[in-house]
C-alpha cells in the first residue's frame, strides 16, 4: 500500500483524498494546508519537513507553484513526488535541481498533462512549423483568483458584474510570476 501525503486542501486536494482514500492500494497519512485545521489533522505548511515526510511514500502537490520551489528538495529527500503545479519547471534552475535530486536519491518526479486541453496538439504544430498564430482565452470565475494590483482591482469588480465577463489580460504572451507570501497569492504580469 502506497502511504499518500497532499499538500493543498482546496477543492482539487479534497476531492484527491477522498478519491485515493477508495482506492485499495493508497493511504492518505498526511495532509498540509496554508490554512492549518488541528482537529482535522490537517498540518500547516512550515510542516513539511523530514519527520512529517519519512512514514509517505509519495507526496501529491495541488496548492501552489511556489510550494514546488520550497519544498521539493525536503520532499525528494524523503519520498516520491507528484507535481500538481507543473508551471513551476519554466523556471529552469528549479527544473535542474529537482532533476539532479530525484536521480541522486532515486526518486520518481510525476508531472500530469493535460490541464491545458489540445497543449500537446498545439505544441506538436509549433515543432512542425505549421503554426502560424494562436489565441488563448482562459474563463474562469472571479473567486478562482488571489491577485493584486493592478489585476486585483479589475478582478474585485468582475465578482460584481454577474451577467459580463471582465478581460483580466489581453496581448502578447506574458509571463505570470508567482509568488507566496503571508499566506497571500498573488501574481505579477510581466511582459516577455
Amino acid at each position: 500500500m502506497k502511504r499518500v501525503g497532499v499538500i493543498g486542501y482546496g477543492h482539487l486536494g479534497q476531492f484527491l483524498v477522498t478519491e485515493l482514500n477508495r482506492l485499495d492500494n493508497f493511504e492518505v497519512v498526511r495532509i498540509w494546508n496554508r490554512t492549518a485545521d488541528e482537529a482535522n489533522d490537517i498540518l500547516p505548511l512550515e510542516q513539511i519537513v523530514e519527520d512529517t515526510l519519512n512514514d509517505i511514500d509519495l507526496v501529491v502537490e495541488v496548492a501552489h507553484p511556489v510550494i514546488i520551489r520550497q519544498y521539493a528538495d525536503v520532499i525528494l529527500d524523503s519520498c516520491d513526488l507528484f507535481i500538481g503545479s507543473p508551471t513551476c519547471l519554466a523556471d529552469s534552475v528549479l527544473l535542474d535541481s529537482i532533476r539532479s535530486i530525484a536521480l541522486k536519491k532515486g526518486r520518481r518526479v510525476l508531472v500530469p498533462a493535460g490541464a491545458f486541453w489540445g497543449g500537446n496538439d498545439i505544441q506538436k504544430m509549433a515543432d512542425q512549423g505549421t503554426l502560424k498564430a494562436l489565441t488563448i482565452t482562459m474563463t474562469k470565475h472571479p473567486s478562482s483568483f488571489k491577485l493584486e494590483s493592478p489585476l486585483k482591482e479589475l478582478n474585485e469588480a468582475a465578482k460584481l458584474e454577474k451577467d459580463k465577463a471582465t478581460v483580466l489580460y489581453e496581448g502578447g504572451a506574458c509571463v505570470i510570476i508567482f509568488t507566496y507570501s503571508s499566506f497571500r497569492d498573488y501574481c505579477i504580469l510581466k511582459q516577455d
